[in-house]
């Protein structure tokens, strides 16, 4: 997208808000983009456009006007360089940095992160040519139900114009089950919006035959286990696309601590693991049944002992790893739900039956991130 095609577009949008207006800046609601759209200037396409309802903050776009730190000129009103230049209040004690600089420091921003933290080849929310976050309506209000259908109905139709031109990858809806019911109630020849499925709290469709997702809210009250679970689930649908298949990822969290596998079937489990281990990293050697953490079992560990791997048939404690590295221990438990034991800090268990996808390719994924930390930690 050039410059010249973007501050068009923002022309465009400006046009409709001041019209809703009718130029008298007290009967809307303040209203600013979010992410600083210069910085997708020169690129085709963004791997992932995010959209949430309506930005939650409040005032009138008169107040807006009336804050010299929104620096808009009371004669004109918002300027399009101003609009894709996103949330471009400034904070004198900041140094004047804009909202959008600060973006990092937000709490909204750092758990949506947390949603893409499992996402292959690099965190895409860390790369501001790669996503857009912005909202269906740019209208401010504290809350989303707040703001009137119409006006949302009204304004919507400019964010489907920025998805045209910016052409993303993928699409992802915050407060999924509330937009993805705005979007069922636009009727404009410029949106094809498709309902696909759904699954508890998660939603699949496309619009304009771009593959999107309805999430909860970052900000919602949401346990660990399901952010890991949406984290778990947007990587599949991120770097696939696969809609259908991405359903299968969605399972209702177990609520019972204790394992519903027979002993049989663990040590079924613990069998077919241990074999692929052996034909599947021969990077990974054998610890006799005298050494390592667990005497009279045998296991794996990496050539430099950073860490050793065990498969048991004992109940809630089926994959066991033993290290004392941080970096380790913290993708163990933050982004696969390991748990530290209580007797040895150095040991993180996890349970067969947690494991959602299947299980080989949970412990293959697992040991390939761990060998790329210790590639690290050997440099």
């Amino acid at each position: 997208m050039t410059r010249e095609e973007l501050e068009t577009w923002a022309k465009d949008t400006l046009q409709v808000y001041h019209t809703l207006a009718n130029y008298d800046w007290s009967k809307v609601p303040a209203f600013y983009t979010q992410s600083d759209l210069t910085k997708i200037v020169g690129m085709d396409n963004v791997d992932v456009f995010i959209a949430g309802i309506n930005p939650g903050s409040d005032g009138s776009y008169l107040d807006m006007i009336n804050n010299p730190n929104w620096c808009i000129d009371h004669n004109v009103g918002m300027t399009p360089q101003q609009l894709i230049s996103g949330s471009f209040c400034i904070n004198p004690d900041k140094g004047n940095l804009t909202s959008w600089q600060l973006h990092e420091t937000w709490p909204y921003f750092k758990r949506l992160k947390g949603y893409f933290s499992l996402v292959n080849g690099g965190n895409p929310l860390e790369d501001e040519k790669r996503f857009i976050l912005t909202n269906v309506s740019f209208f401010a209000t504290c809350k989303a139900c707040q703001l009137p259908k119409t006006s949302i109905q009204q304004t919507i139709l400019c964010t489907i114009e920025l998805i045209k031109k910016s052409s993303p990858k993928r699409i992802v809806f915050l407060s999924g089950k509330a937009t993805f019911k705005i979007l069922k109630s636009i009727k404009s020849d410029t949106l094809k919006f498709e309902h696909k499925s759904e699954s508890n709290d998660i939603l699949h469709g496309f619009v304009n035959g771009i593959p999107c997702l309805g999430l909860p809210h970052p900000s919602a009250r949401l346990s660990n286990a399901r952010r890991l679970k949406i984290a778990q689930t947007l990587k599949y649908f991120y770097e696939t696309g696969e809609i259908e298949n991405a359903l299968a990822i969605f399972q209702p969290i177990e609520k019972s601590h204790t394992s519903n596998l027979t002993k049989e079937e663990r040590r079924t489990i613990m069998q077919e693991l241990f074999r692929f281990i052996e034909s599947h990293h021969s990077e990974l050697q054998h610890i006799s049944m005298e050494e390592g953490h667990r005497r009279g079992h045998v296991g794996f560990s990496n050539v430099h002992s950073t860490y050793e791997l065990y498969f048991t048939d004992v109940k809630d404690n089926g994959i066991q790893i033993f290290t004392q590295e941080s970096p380790i221990i913290e993708l163990l438990t933050k982004q696969y739900s390991f748990a530290q034991d209580k007797k040895d800090c150095f040991k993180l268990i996890i349970d067969y039956s947690k494991v959602t996808s299947p299980r080989t390719s949970f412990i293959d994924e697992i040991i390939n991130k761990i060998n790329c930390i210790c590639s690290t930690l050997q440099q």
